[in-house]
């Protein structure tokens, strides 16, 4: 599974403040920050090491934007995911937020615990989409949008099918009602269909056993494995380069070779 930019979560307990935004300086309307290019497939192992914002990553997600704004996610082949190829979904940040982050561009009074950042301006566009959706609960597919009323809302649009079948999504007919970048449209309802899907998925509330209509892999146990012996460091980043924040002379990293 990929989360293409920090999510609000990452961004709040480490990189605030929050919340993702891909607009380019300057521009209140055009996106900057592309997430294109990639082949991301068969995202479906439950078992794998958790830490951070990753432990609501729901098993069987292709592409995730949770929370982020204003993103462009184009060209990329998303096929073999369970649950969902491409996601666009807010994020309910229930985590303690360091001194300086204040829910800054989020709410406290959303429809899930936490605060409540959602998403919207995200264009996604000319995806190549096959096999998602195959754990069969309702919403599953290609294509799913959640989210509240916003001007510019996410737009969808040119995404295929390798077989030349129609594009799934939830809300149905995605990409014919909301084709149009930059208008006002709203996604699916928060506590809707989709939105209990989410949450079973990801378990954001609590357990949630596996029963006809909302079954999904579960992690039973995380084996990590050594990493080969013998493998060389990158070379120092920092050498060579004048001091900046993140190659300050009292910082400098230390690498072996």
């Amino acid at each position: 599974m990929l989360f293409p930019l920090p999510s609000p979560k990452l961004n709040q307990t480490s990189l605030p403040p929050s919340p993702q935004l891909g607009l380019c300086p300057g521009s209140a309307t055009k996106s900057c920050t592309f997430f294109r290019d990639n082949y991301v497939h068969d995202n479906n192992n439950p078992n794998v090491p958790q830490a951070g914002s990753a432990t609501l990553g729901a098993v069987g997600s292709g592409i995730v934007v949770a929370g982020g704004r204003f993103d462009t996610i184009e060209h990329n082949r998303v096929v073999r995911n369970g649950s969902w190829g491409i996601a666009l979904i807010p994020f309910p940040d229930t985590g303690t937020p360091p001194p300086i982050a204040h829910c800054q561009g989020g709410i406290t009074n959303g429809p899930l615990p936490g605060c409540y950042y959602d998403d919207w301006g995200n264009q996604v566009l000319t995806n190549t989409l096959s096999g998602n959706g195959f754990f069969g609960n309702p919403t599953n597919g290609d294509l799913a949008d959640l989210s509240a009323t916003h001007t510019p809302g996410n737009c969808w649009t040119g995404n295929v099918r390798l077989d030349g079948t129609a594009v799934t999504s939830e809300p149905a007919s995605l990409q014919q009602t909301h084709g149009v970048c930059g208008v006002a449209n709203q996604g699916a309802e928060p506590l809707g269909v989709l939105g209990r899907q989410l949450i079973c998925a990801t378990e954001l509330l609590g357990p949630c056993p596996s029963q006809p209509g909302q079954a999904y892999p579960r992690t039973t146990q995380v084996v990590m494995h050594p990493l080969p012996a013998g493998l060389r460091t990158m070379p120092n980043p920092c050498a060579g380069v004048p001091a900046n924040a993140f190659c300050e002379p009292r910082r400098v990293p230390r690498f072996t070779g």
